[in-house]
This record gives C-alpha cells, sequence and structure tokens, in this order.
C-alpha cells in the first residue's frame, strides 16, 4: 500500500479498503490473457483484410477476363502443362425406357425421330483444371446430347421464374447479384431422359471424388436461362470459407452447358481465385467439388461466376450435391452451407 510522503503512514482510507476481489492466480492469467487477445485479435484483423484484397483482385480479374475471354488462365489456351487429362466411360443406363415424345430412347438406341445413333458408350474426355484437397475442377466434353437437352429445357420453360439466391437466412431470396430465369424439373418416370441424365451426373461426381454420393435426398436439376445482360456474380455454391462441413450442406456442383450461341457471345464461367476461365462449347460440363479429406470446406478457389451474356442465350442445367442426406433427411431440411432449416421457412 502507498505511504504518505508528508507522515510515513498509511493513508486512513487505504487501511479501510476492500481486499482484491481477484486471486494472484486470476491476475496471472489476465496479465498472459490480454496481450494474446489483442494479438489474436489482430491476426483476425489481418487475414480478414487480406480475404478482402484477394476477392477485389478475384473480381476485378473476372470482370476483364469476362470482357475479353480468356484473359485467365484459359484452359483452352493457356498453361497446358497444368492440365491432366482422363477418358471416362458412363456405366449403362438403366433398362427402363420411357418415350417422353421427341423419339428419346435408351442411349444404345437411336434418339430423336430419324437421327443418327448417337452412345454414351464412346468414353468421354475429362481434364482436370485445379486439383487441391477439397477444390478440384473438371472439364467434360460431350456430356450431354441435344435432345436431352431440348427436352430438359421445354419441360422447364413453361415454369420459368426469377432465379433465388440463399441470402441473410432467406433461402428464396431475390438478388441483382443473380440475374436469370430457373426451373426445378424432376423425372416423370424411372429411365427417362431427366433420370438418365440425373444418374450419369452422379456416377461421374463418385467417380472423380470420395463422397460416396446417392440420389437420395439431393436437390432436382435447376434448368437456368440466361438472356443478353444477365448474368451471376462470383459465389460459392457451398461453404467456401475453410468451415467444418456440415450435414446437409452442398459437396459437389455440376454444371451442363445445353445451349450457348458461340466463343464470342459471352456467358463464361470463371473461378477468379483459382485463375480459371472456362468459355463453354455445347454439351460440355463442369464438375466441381469443394468438401476436403479432413471433412473442411475448402477457403475459396471454387467461388465462381458466370460472365454476362453478349448476345444470344445461355441454357445451362445445374446438379447440386449435398452431403450426407438421405431419403427422410433430404436437402429441403438446409440450407447450402448445412444449416438446419426451421419447418417455418420449408
Amino acid at each position: 500500500m502507498p505511504m504518505s510522503k508528508q507522515t510515513g503512514r498509511i493513508p486512513d482510507n487505504e487501511l479501510n479498503a476492500e481486499p482484491p476481489t481477484q486471486t494472484p492466480h486470476q491476475i496471472y492469467s489476465e496479465c498472459l490473457s490480454n496481450p494474446l487477445s489483442r494479438h489474436l485479435s489482430l491476426g483476425r484483423k489481418q487475414r480478414a483484410r487480406m480475404r478482402n484484397a484477394k476477392s477485389l483482385m478475384a473480381e476485378a480479374l473476372r470482370n476483364t477476363s469476362c470482357d475479353d475471354n480468356g484473359l485467365m488462365m484459359n484452359f483452352d489456351i493457356k498453361h497446358p502443362d497444368n492440365i491432366t487429362e482422363s477418358q471416362w466411360l458412363a456405366p449403362p443406363p438403366p433398362e427402363a425406357t420411357v418415350d417422353v415424345g421427341m423419339g428419346i430412347a435408351r442411349d444404345d438406341e437411336s434418339v430423336g425421330a430419324g437421327s443418327k445413333k448417337r452412345k454414351h458408350k464412346k468414353p468421354k474426355r475429362v481434364r482436370k483444371l485445379f486439383d487441391r484437397d477439397g477444390a478440384r475442377i473438371y472439364v467434360i466434353d460431350n456430356f450431354t446430347l441435344n435432345e436431352e437437352c431440348s427436352v430438359m429445357m421445354d419441360v422447364a420453360r413453361p415454369y420459368l421464374r426469377r432465379a433465388t439466391v440463399n441470402e441473410g437466412g432467406d433461402n428464396q431470396a431475390i438478388s441483382s447479384a443473380r440475374q436469370a430465369q430457373a426451373a426445378n424439373i424432376v423425372p416423370s418416370a424411372p429411365g427417362d431422359v431427366i433420370s438418365t441424365v440425373r444418374q450419369r451426373v452422379l456416377d461421374f461426381a463418385n467417380a472423380y471424388s470420395d463422397y460416396n454420393l446417392s440420389l437420395a435426398g439431393q436437390e432436382p436439376l435447376s434448368v437456368v436461362q440466361y438472356t443478353r445482360g444477365q448474368e451471376y456474380r462470383s459465389h460459392c455454391d457451398g461453404g467456401c470459407d475453410g468451415s467444418p462441413f456440415l450435414t446437409g450442406g452442398r459437396v459437389a456442383t455440376m454444371i451442363m452447358y445445353c445451349q450457348i450461341s458461340s466463343h464470342e457471345s459471352g456467358g463464361g464461367t470463371t473461378f477468379g481465385k483459382a485463375g480459371i476461365h472456362i468459355q463453354p462449347n455445347r454439351n460440355q460440363a463442369v464438375f466441381f467439388s469443394y468438401r476436403g479429406s479432413d471433412n473442411y470446406m475448402e477457403p475459396g478457389f471454387t467461388e465462381q461466376s458466370g460472365c454476362p451474356v453478349k448476345k444470344g442465350q445461355k441454357w445451362v442445367v445445374t446438379q447440386w450435391f449435398r452431403g450426407e442426406v438421405n431419403a427422410e433427411t433430404t436437402w429441403v431440411h438446409y440450407d447450402p452451407q448445412g444449416n438446419r432449416i426451421t419447418a417455418s421457412r420449408f
């Protein structure tokens, strides 16, 4: 206790003061924790600034690449040594055959009245554009047939509505970041075009990931139409911030390009943080996965965007895959990141 300089005595008010309420252990812990807490807070702020800077750089590169196709690492033009190639043979389709009014038949038969025989028995060229644990991006040639795309587009066309996003807890939010029309489509019978395409997508996803997915409980196919000037700004389909995977969250995406006018018509797909720009051809598909072997989501390499359509229309069909869903607990119980949705929000 401090003494009075004049008397050398301890002031009466100090003698009557309450003893300290903290134990020596608490005081020692506070001495250690306060600097550590400040250090951790500073580290979090620095990491946030770095993430923001990377996002700004990726967005600027995205805009430039969309304006001039291929200024990023366009897989058809630049850095071919970074691309690995393989062949994938789709398993035989189910035996059931359903006439959907356009002459669609099993893949080992003719497709479309009077058309040449088309076969999915021919191996498809697969190019791996990006390979990190938890973040892989592939392009598959000739994944769909023209006639399959025509059927899916025709089924969806009467039901197209303004496309929505998951935002602020609302999984049906309208956002200026996503300018498009979309409709979900479901099979009408076993073996029809929609079920055949979904099965092919699942087969590829399981061949090129270790997720062991099934169709039970998954989202339906989503058909999306983009007209001139429409786009989808940079976004993640599921979690892409390095956080732990949550049951029911999205883990992979397949985008099938059913209609695109030309390479000059815009509508490409960019993965800004991976430095990849894809200007697709009709019937190509892009598959990307974003859950790592450690069960954590990847940190942002699969953040992607759809470039503005400059002329004509772009039609894509998308399959989002959820992890650990089933026929009883389906995708509708979770938002894309895996947060549980209450019954009032279904």
